[in-house]
């Protein structure tokens, strides 16, 4: 995360999400990585994502978190920011100035979402999502090179692991 965003987080210190079962379903929890030798994180491509995971989230009248991790690039934040008064557009900011919270928040953000989406630069974020076994959606994953290709590819055919744009048709 950049650290001049101003996004407030949503989790406070001991890791709990306040009134977050109050939010709307289907509670769509994003889980951003950053940038790797197998993925460019391109801008052009995160923000046509972003709008279109926006557009659905409302579609389907549910809420979104947004977690990011310390190697999410700052512009991230900027092509995240609402452009609508609809809540679904709830974001986490996490506040690098204390890492020590960083797991505490990853793990509420997980209990909390009902699915998620997850950027293809981050294996872990996406194997912690499966393991779940609540739905998750790759976005970007054409996108990945090497071993983060074979790895998608993996979890697709282990059906634990569905297309951006199928989160359109889930309930």
């Amino acid at each position: 995360m950049s650290e001049n965003s101003e996004n407030p987080s949503l989790i406070n210190e001991d890791g709990a999400l306040p009134g977050g079962s109050d939010y709307p379903s289907p509670r769509i929890a994003v889980l951003l990585g950053g940038r790797s030798g197998y993925f460019d994180f391109p801008t052009g491509w995160y923000s046509a994502a972003w709008r279109y995971l926006s557009e659905t989230v409302i579609d389907l009248g549910g809420s979104m978190v947004l977690l990011a991790s310390e190697e999410t690039p700052g512009f991230v934040f900027d092509a995240s920011a609402p452009e609508t008064d609809q809540p679904p557009q709830m974001h986490i900011a996490w506040d690098q100035s204390k890492p020590e919270l960083y797991r505490a928040h990853y793990e509420a953000v997980l209990a909390w979402g009902d699915g998620f989406v997850v950027t293809p630069d981050n294996m872990s974020m996406a194997r912690d999502a499966c393991d779940s076994g609540k739905p998750v959606f790759l976005t970007g994953g054409d996108l990945a090179k090497g071993r983060l290709f074979s790895f998608y590819r993996k979890l697709k055919q282990e059906g634990c692991l569905q297309p951006l744009d199928e989160l359109k048709e889930w309930r």
